[in-house]
């Protein structure tokens, strides 16, 4: 008699066991899934604004567009895109809006670096028309080395600081 109560003890532990063993499989798999999405993010973005700079460069040698004195264009036209639409932010799927500014020739990131993915009239991507760089803004990271990290990512750059703007001597 005592071999049969002790079996549904025995199978109610074992549940239990089994729940805390998926609970702490899916504790661990959970920030790998998320890390996965965010390489894929990055992964997009960094494709998105090669293309960018692809059609910035025909541009500047196809002669039909007005350019600054360096030769770079004066702004960056929805209508060089498929669609005739910018291509989008991964963090907001809204196509690119774009800050141009006339830098340093050696300024090749903004100041600011990130943006915050509701506010739909934030400048997404950096354009300097001195000099022809590049660069989008990203959502805010957990911590400043992460930000850098996924800026540097997106951008093919490889910035020592959240502050550093211009290339290194």
């Amino acid at each position: 008699m005592r071999s049969h109560a002790m079996q549904p003890r025995l199978r109610l532990m074992e549940t239990l066991l089994s729940l805390i063993a998926l609970g702490f499989i899916a504790w661990l798999v959970t920030p790998a899934m998320t890390l996965a999405t965010s390489d894929v993010q990055h992964t997009v973005l960094s494709e998105r604004v090669r293309a960018v700079r692809s059609a910035l460069d025909f541009q500047r040698h196809s002669e039909l567009v007005r350019t600054s004195r360096a030769g770079w264009p004066m702004s960056i036209n929805s209508k060089w895109f498929a669609g005739e639409a910018m291509p989008a932010h991964p963090a907001t799927d809204r196509g690119f809006t774009v800050e141009v500014v006339d830098g340093a020739t050696d300024e090749i990131a903004p100041r600011v670096k990130t943006f915050d993915p509701r506010d739909e009239g934030a400048y997404t991507l950096w354009y300097n028309r001195t000099n022809g760089a590049i660069c989008a803004r990203i959502p805010l990271g957990d911590n400043d080395e992460r930000t850098l990290l996924a800026f540097n990512l997106a951008n093919a750059l490889g910035l020592e600081t959240l502050e550093q703007t211009h290339t290194t001597p």
